[in-house]
């Protein structure tokens, strides 16, 4: 019977998985699912492969060509350990795969190391690993940013937009405190502040039962809502 080498799979299972719940992260972050436990297809049950997320990923152009391919790299080690029992170390592994995967795996060795060394192979393998959790912890950290700032972005205008109402109230109630104390004996003048309050009037009714300008606010604060919660759920 074939002997199982389990401290090698075990060091190739553990990377891999953290890869998998990063790029899991990644992608929920960029299709806006909050709740991970409540998705069918990113949850702890079996959804889609990790294959086809990273293609998503980089179909919605969230990872670059290169950074798709070396992901992939890592997963293909990872299905050799834990699929095939040949596969017991990474020189057995890499008897079995074509010259364009081992020249991509090649890229990842220290100076003066060697892949036809067992120790070589595995820090190339760190190596991988670790560069595929930089640039995902850098797109992870790019698109909070992102919400922050549109965020923020959104209660400078709500909050504009509460000044410029309130500057127009107050405004009106001037002109309204400046004609009731005016002395108005003059016949075309009195007309003429009756038209004037007439007008502010109307403008007053208008502006404080303005659907869109209700509806444009309820709009940013929901979205100032909803980026509030993103940024609370991805600290």
């Amino acid at each position: 019977m074939k002997t199982i080498q389990l401290e090698i799979r075990t060091f190739v299972l553990e990377l891999a998985l953290q890869t998998e719940d990063a790029i899991n992260d990644l992608l929920l972050l960029y299709l806006g699912i909050s709740d991970k436990h409540s998705t069918k297809l990113f949850g702890q049950k079996v959804g889609i492969s990790f294959k086809n997320k990273i293609d998503l990923l980089h179909d919605i152009d969230v990872i670059l060509k290169d950074e798709h391919l070396d992901l992939e790299l890592l997963m293909i080690f990872r299905n050799k350990f834990v699929h095939d029992i040949n596969s017991n170390d990474f020189l057995s592994v890499l008897k079995q795969l074509d010259n364009g995967i081992k020249n991509r795996f090649n890229k990842h060795f220290d100076e003066n190391t060697s892949i036809e060394n067992e120790q070589d192979c595995k820090t190339a393998y760190r190596n991988l690993h670790l560069k595929n959790a930089k640039v995902i912890l850098e797109k992870i950290r790019n698109k909070r940013e992102l919400y922050e700032k549109k965020a923020e972005l959104l209660k400078t205008l709500l909050h504009r937009s509460e000044l410029l109402t309130d500057s127009a109230f107050k405004f009106v109630d001037n002109l309204f405190e400046i004609l009731e104390n005016s002395d108005l004996e003059n016949n075309k003048v009195a007309e003429l502040a009756d038209i004037i309050n007439t007008e502010i009037q109307k403008y007053t009714n208008e502006l404080q039962f303005d659907e869109k300008y209700e509806k444009s606010n309820q709009i940013l604060s929901e979205l100032i809502f909803e980026n509030d919660n993103l940024k609370k759920i991805f600290k």
